[in-house]
């Protein structure tokens, strides 16, 4: 998690944010996500390659205190496996580059670069996150507000420089993935006590949302496959050494 507090003047005209995250990135401005773009930027070879993400920011941005937050994740980036032995190639941790240009209407324009100035923590509540093998969340990490104006956060630390990947910038944008639809399951059933198989009657690109209540440090784990044994559990054989558990 990266951060950065700044100001701006008022009579704003327009703010354009542009951004190389990799592996996966999400922004937020003043607490709001950005955009409704998901696993950006997209997979590519990045050492030939850096696929580049530009927002209009401008209703996100406030005359006065701002802040701005980057959200980075391993995606196929940085590639080594949670939980086995790393079979894919790494590029490197997972970083990020960014402008914020913001234009005035007196004609005057500033902007937010990513530098020594900006800070970081590897405190937040996503603990691990890999393609194959699903995401770790601890949701008593969570930060409240830690990509707003005036967050406490004596407790991070400047973010490290690094050399960034070596690709060229695309002339042609990678269209951005986005959540197209919400499916329910189609059926439930407890296979045995606290163990219970949710069938959505396909195969999708996706994944689960739930709403759960509990003690804090209470553990949820999800598993994932694409077929059932004759007894009705999971079928994950097929999915070789993938955890695919959240």
């Amino acid at each position: 998690m990266l951060r950065k507090d700044f100001s701006t003047k008022p009579a704003i005209k327009r703010a354009t944010l542009h951004l190389i995250g990799v592996g996966y990135h999400e922004v937020f401005l003043n607490g709001g996500k950005i955009s409704s773009q998901v696993l950006a930027p997209g997979i590519t070879d990045y050492s030939q390659r850096l696929p580049i993400v530009t927002h209009d920011v401008t209703s996100n941005i406030l005359p006065g205190a701002n802040a701005i937050g980057i959200h980075l994740g391993n995606g196929r980036y940085y590639a080594p496996r949670n939980r086995v032995p790393a079979t894919t190639i790494s590029s490197g941790w997972p970083v990020a580059k960014a402008r914020l240009i913001i234009d005035y209407q007196d004609g005057t324009q500033s902007s937010v670069v990513t530098d020594s100035s900006w800070l970081a923590t590897d405190q937040g509540p996503i603990r691990a996150n890999n393609d194959y093998d699903g995401e770790i969340y601890d949701a008593r990490r969570e930060q409240a507000g830690w990509a707003s104006p005036g967050f406490d956060s004596q407790s991070w630390k400047p973010v490290e420089i690094l050399p960034g990947p070596t690709g060229k910038i695309p002339t042609v944008p990678i269209p951005p993935i986005r959540v197209t639809a919400t499916l329910s399951a189609v059926s439930l059933k407890e296979i045995r006590p606290g163990v219970w198989i949710y069938d959505f009657g396909q195969n999708i690109a996706g994944w689960c949302r739930l709403k759960v209540n509990g003690p804090a440090g209470t553990t949820v784990r999800l598993r994932h496959a694409e077929t059932l044994n004759p007894d009705g559990s999971l079928k994950d054989i097929v999915l070789r050494s993938a955890q695919a558990r959240d």
